[in-house]
């Protein structure tokens, strides 16, 4: 019995040890110096749904983006609180109806343009989207922000992913 007490110990000693902050790197706190700086996009994603009645029955429509490539998409915050974008971005683009895709395509968008932006307790806003968009992870090397959006039958979803140069 013993031998099975120190057997116990010695394993959840080693657990104890061996756990480090695997988790990847810290949250920084959300403030114009962290944000300031030079970042890649790395990944968009937008879903727009709309529920609507016809003939009596509920139709969903849902429209998927998603950027599949990344041409020189820069965006560069500066600490004074303004920002700007540039590059392209390529996404794809579908349309479901009822869970049925009715329509895809793939399109080329630009990113050009500039503004003001400001922080607020989690948030930031950027003038020329005129949206405030949560900051979900900010790190010394990356950053990610969602805007979810809710107006009585239609809903819409955005994540943007960047890296930090």
């Amino acid at each position: 019995m013993k031998t099975l007490k120190i057997l116990f110990l010695s394993l959840l000693t080693i657990a104890t040890i061996s756990c480090g902050d695997d988790d990847g790197p810290e949250n920084l706190p959300v403030n114009a110096e962290n944000i300031a700086g030079t970042y890649s996009l790395t990944f968009f994603r937008s879903q727009e749904t709309y529920n609507e009645t016809v003939n009596g029955s509920t139709v969903t429509r849902v429209y998927l983006e998603e950027g599949t490539a990344f041409n020189n998409a820069i965006f560069v915050f500066n600490s004074n609180g303004t920002y700007t974008s540039s590059g392209t971005y390529t996404y794809d683009y579908e349309e479901q109806v009822n869970g049925v895709v009715v329509d895809t395509d793939t399109d080329i968008d630009s990113l050009t343009s500039s503004g003001t932006y400001s922080v607020v307790g989690n948030s930031i806003y950027l003038s020329d989207a005129d949206e405030t968009f949560e900051v979900q992870t900010l790190t010394s090397s990356n950053m990610t922000l969602s805007l979810d959006e809710v107006d009585g039958d239609s809903s819409y979803e955005l994540e943007i992913r960047f890296t930090k140069q």
